[in-house]
């Protein structure tokens, strides 16, 4: 990691302000010596803390990569040493971001796959780790299926979301159905942006009973460091 003297003087883009419960990291940011900038629909914390504003929907990757080449193009002797975001939804962005600006971060792929739950459980799979079984579901015809490979109890949840958003337990087959109609009806843009990436996709899990433990960490190449585990 790099140190306080190291951070001194660099700019650092970040991804959305992450509003009130993030404006620390901005302030941490601050008082580390870097110049910010940040990227997002709105500018939505003190000027104070920001030297740079892109006004960009963040989900919408191809209008921030066009307001990002315009702000290069039209402040040259701006350098971005880095790119962050403190904000889940923004993390498949950033991979993009990154990778435009041929700054560390995390490749596409891999973004996808801490964020679409479906990929996130194939992976799991194929790398031989513990996971519940699973099916991917889009309509009545995949939730039959998924019902007669993994039964009850279960649960349904959509693919792309955050804050435990629409993930509901089934207990029987009318209340599998019924679900699959309530989520199709409700997961939408409207409701919460993430769900523009849904595009209809739900998953029917197995339901596993027992304590639930969230474990903390970064990554940094490639070695996951565990900050902090608690129970919920």
């Amino acid at each position: 990691m790099a140190s306080e003297n190291e951070l001194r003087d660099k700019t650092v883009l970040f991804v959305n302000s992450g509003g009130k419960k993030k404006r620390f990291t901005l302030e941490a940011a601050k008082r580390l010596g870097c110049r910010v900038i940040l990227l997002g629909k709105d500018a939505d914390v003190p000027k104070r803390l920001v030297d740079h504003y892109i006004e960009a929907d963040t989900y919408d990757y191809r209008e921030v990569l066009d307001r990002l080449q315009q702000f290069r193009e039209e402040r040259p002797s701006v350098r971005i040493d880095g790119a962050i975001t403190f904000w889940e939804d923004d993390i498949p962005v950033l991979s993009r971001i990154t990778e435009q600006l041929n700054l560390p971060g995390n490749p596409l792929k891999t973004a996808i796959n801490t964020r679409n739950k479906y990929e996130m459980r194939k992976r799991f799979q194929e790398t031989g780790l513990g996971s519940p079984q699973f099916a991917a579901v889009k309509g009545p015809r995949d939730l039959a299926k998924a019902i007669s490979k993994i039964g009850f109890p279960a649960v349904m949840k959509p693919a792309w979301g955050a804050d435990s958003e629409f993930v509901v337990l089934v207990k029987d087959e009318a209340d599998a159905f019924a679900t699959m109609q309530y989520l199709v009806k409700n997961c939408t843009e409207s409701f919460n942006p993430i769900f523009k990436y849904n595009q209809g996709l739900f998953l029917y899990e197995e339901y596993v009973d027992g304590t639930e433990l969230s474990i903390e960490c970064f990554s940094q190449f490639g070695i996951p460091h565990v900050v902090g585990i608690h129970e919920k």
